[in-house]
């Protein structure tokens, strides 16, 4: 996980084709394979915020 050090975990923008393709296992992939990758990682990570956002206000109605 070392290639990963320098990532900027504020960026405001999705990931681009460009970013997904220069992934070597990646790399192969069509631009409209690599928009699905985009759009898979979109929605899984509003999947996880989400959860992360139930279980915040969760504990939040438990402690009150």
């Amino acid at each position: 996980m070392s290639e990963f050090k320098d990532i900027n975990r504020e960026r405001e923008h999705d990931i681009t084709i460009g970013e997904v393709k220069a992934c070597p296992v990646f790399a192969h992939l069509t631009d409209a394979e690599a928009q699905e990758v985009v759009a898979t990682i979109k929605c899984f990570s509003l999947i996880i915020f989400n959860y992360y956002q139930r279980e915040k206000v969760k504990k939040i109605l438990l402690i009150n």
